[in-house]
C-alpha cells in the first residue's frame, strides 16, 4: 500500500504491473487512458554489437575508441579468456599508464595480463577499450 492510498483509500483504477510490460509492443495504453513508451533493454551481446566474430574457440574483432581502432583476438570465454591486442599504439604498450598489462608474443601481438579477470568477453572488451582511451588521451 503506497502513502496516498493510505491517506485517500485505494484508487478505482487498476495500477498497471510494469514487469508485464517488457513482453508488450512498445507503445502501451495505460488504465489512465495515458501513452507510455516502454524501452526494452538490447538483447543483442556487446560483443556481436562491436562486430566481434567467434570462430571456434577464438574471438576476433576491433576495440573500438574515439582514438581509432584495434584489431583484437580472444581466445576462450568467461574468468579464463586470454586477450590480444595486435599492432597496438605504440603509447599504449610503451610509457601509457596501462604499459605493464602488456606483454609481446610476436612482432606486433601483444598478450594482455589483468590483475582482476573480466567475468566475460563483453565486459573484457570494454575494458580494454577503456585502457586505450586512458593511453591516449
Amino acid at each position: 500500500m503506497g502513502f496516498i492510498d493510505w491517506i485517500h483509500g485505494p484508487s478505482a483504477l487498476p495500477r498497471p504491473n510494469l514487469r508485464a510490460l517488457i513482453d508488450v509492443p512498445a507503445r502501451v495504453v495505460l488504465p489512465s487512458g495515458r501513452v507510455a513508451t516502454v524501452i526494452r533493454p538490447n538483447s543483442v551481446p556487446f560483443h556481436e554489437e562491436r562486430g566481434w566474430r567467434r570462430h571456434g574457440s577464438e574471438f576476433r574483432g576491433y576495440y573500438r575508441t574515439r582514438k581509432g581502432s584495434f584489431e583484437g583476438r580472444i581466445r576462450g570465454t568467461g574468468p579464463r579468456a586470454e586477450y590480444f591486442i595486435l599492432h597496438p599504439p605504440v603509447r599504449l604498450v610503451d610509457g601509457g599508464p596501462h604499459a605493464a598489462c602488456f606483454r609481446q608474443r610476436g612482432p606486433h601481438t601483444f598478450f594482455i595480463h589483468w590483475s582482476e579477470p573480466p567475468r566475460d568477453v563483453d565486459t573484457g572488451i570494454l575494458r580494454v577499450e577503456h585502457c586505450i582511451l586512458e593511453s591516449l588521451s
